[in-house]
């Protein structure tokens, strides 16, 4: 078995590249707090109106169901709330 030798340049480009990482999955999470998920009402009320609410589809799909009854079905469950005016 041949150990390599690790110099004291490559160490420190180790050191540089978890820095550089860990500012990059710090930035992400910064932008994720700022722009939550909509919450499955909201999602409902926004794409069919005030009155509609999310119910579970247990072994069906999921969907938003108002007044009527009738359940109608968005096409993603997953959208951003823009707070900054977007």
């Amino acid at each position: 078995m041949i150990l390599k030798n690790i110099y004291k340049e490559d160490s420190v480009l180790i050191i540089i590249g978890l820095i550089i990482l860990a500012c990059f999955i710090f930035f992400i999470n910064k932008t994720e707090e700022n722009n939550p998920t909509l919450s499955r009402d909201e999602i409902c009320q926004k794409h069919f109106g005030k009155d509609y609410v999310y119910q579970n589809g247990d072994r069906s799909a999921d969907f938003c169901v108002g007044d009527s009854g009738m359940p109608k079905y968005p096409k993603t469950w997953s959208e951003r709330r823009y707070t900054n005016g977007k």
